[in-house]
C-alpha cells in the first residue's frame, strides 16, 4: 500500500458531481489514515474491491503521455444518532472514482438514462415499471412502484459488484429518514446539532422565525439572503446569521412529513413569488417560463402564496401558518 501511495500525484482541482460532507473522525492526510487500524482497513478493503472488480490492470506508460494522478478521500458513514458504523476509503483518479465509472456503465447497460439536470439520478422503465435509481459515492437509492422490478434491480447488481442491502432508506447524506404505511418524514436533527456545535451555538437562546419580520437587506449595508453576499461580509452579516442558528436550535426536531395520498390526489404544485422589483440591489423579479401550455400558471393571492415563507422576513404567526402548510412539523409531537 505504500508503494501505491508514494507513486501517486496530488490532484489539485479535485471535485465530485454532487454534494461532500465532512466530519472531524475523517483525516486530513494519508499519513494519518495510515496510523489508524480502521482506516487501514478500509484502505484494504478498497484496494481488494479494485481486484475482484478487474477495474484496472498493469500497463506500460505510452511515450509522450503523463499517468493520471490519484488521490485517497475518505469518508465515516454514521446512523441518525451520530455514531460510524463505517468507514469509507474512496482511491480516486482525476476526481472520478474508478468504480463509479464501472457503476454508471453498468446502469447504462441495465438500460437507464442519466437524468439531464441531475447527473446523479438514472431512470428506466415508465408508468409501473418506473425505477429511480441516485446514488452518491457507492451509495444508492433505489425507489419506483414496482416492488418486483426494485427486487430485479437489487439481482442483477450483485451480479457484478459486492453490494449489501440495507432495506428502507433510513439516513442518507446527514438526512433522517423514516417511512411507515400511510407516511414519510424527513429531518436532519443530528446534521443541525453539528451545525450549531460548530458554531458554539450548541446552548444558544431559540426564536421563532429565522429573519426579524420585515426587514429589507442589501449588499451595501446588511445583508439580504446571507449567502449571496459572502463575499463582502458587513457588521449585521454575522447578526443575520446568528438569528437563522437560533431558529434551528428551536427547531432541532422539525421535518417534513409527507402522508400517501390516492393517485387522484397527487399533483404537482409549484409557487413563485413575484414581489415588484423587491430586491434592493437590482431591482430584479422573476416570472415563469410557460413553454407549449405544460405549465398551468394561475394568480395567489397573498393570503395563499406559499412561497412568502422563503423570499419574505414574515412575522412569527405568519410564518409558523405556513409553515404548518408546507408540510413541516414538529415530529416528536406530531
Amino acid at each position: 500500500m505504500r508503494n501505491l501511495l508514494d507513486t501517486t500525484e496530488e490532484i489539485i482541482e479535485y471535485e465530485y458531481s454532487g454534494m461532500c460532507l465532512l466530519a472531524a473522525e475523517e483525516p486530513t492526510s494519508v499519513e494519518e489514515a495510515l496510523g489508524d487500524e480502521a482506516w487501514r482497513l478500509a484502505m484494504e478493503s478498497e484496494l481488494q474491491s479494485f481486484r475482484d472488480n478487474k477495474t484496472w490492470e498493469f500497463a506500460t506508460l505510452p511515450a509522450g503521455h503523463k499517468a493520471i494522478g490519484l488521490k485517497w478521500v475518505f469518508k465515516v458513514k454514521k446512523d441518525p444518532a451520530g455514531n460510524v458504523i463505517k468507514y469509507k476509503a474512496r482511491l480516486v483518479a482525476k476526481g472520478y472514482a474508478h468504480h463509479l465509472v464501472l457503476l454508471k456503465k453498468e446502469l447504462l447497460g441495465l438500460g437507464f438514462v442519466r437524468n439531464p439536470l441531475e447527473h446523479a439520478v438514472y431512470r428506466r422503465g415508465s408508468d409501473q415499471e418506473i425505477l429511480l435509481v441516485g446514488f452518491y459515492v457507492d451509495d444508492l437509492i433505489i425507489t419506483g412502484p414496482s416492488s418486483r422490478e426494485i427486487d430485479v434491480f437489487k439481482e442483477q447488481m450483485k451480479e457484478n459488484f459486492s453490494m449489501s442491502d440495507l432495506g428502507l432508506l433510513s439516513y442518507y447524506l446527514g438526512i433522517e429518514v423514516c417511512q411507515t404505511e400511510g407516511s414519510i418524514t424527513v429531518c436532519q436533527s443530528a446534521y443541525a446539532r453539528k451545525i450549531l456545535e460548530n458554531a458554539g451555538m450548541s446552548e444558544c437562546n431559540m426564536c421563532h422565525t429565522p429573519m426579524e419580520n420585515g426587514l429589507k437587506l442589501s449588499k451595501k449595508e446588511d445583508v439580504g439572503i446571507v449567502s449571496r453576499y459572502m463575499e463582502n461580509p458587513k457588521s449585521r452579516h454575522w447578526a443575520a446569521v446568528k438569528q437563522i442558528l437560533r431558529y434551528v436550535a428551536g427547531t432541532i426536531n422539525y421535518g417534513c412529513r409527507f402522508r400517501r395520498q390516492s393517485a387522484a390526489e397527487c399533483r404537482l404544485v409549484g409557487f413563485s413569488d413575484s414581489d415588484h422589483a423587491g430586491d434592493v440591489d437590482d431591482r430584479k423579479e422573476y416570472h415563469w417560463c410557460v413553454d407549449e401550455g405544460k405549465i398551468d400558471v394561475r394568480h395567489v393571492g397573498t393570503e395563499e402564496q406559499l412561497a412568502d415563507i422563503l423570499t419574505k422576513a414574515l412575522g412569527k404567526v405568519r410564518f409558523v401558518e405556513l409553515r404548518q402548510q408546507l408540510g413541516v412539523v414538529n415530529l416528536q409531537r406530531d
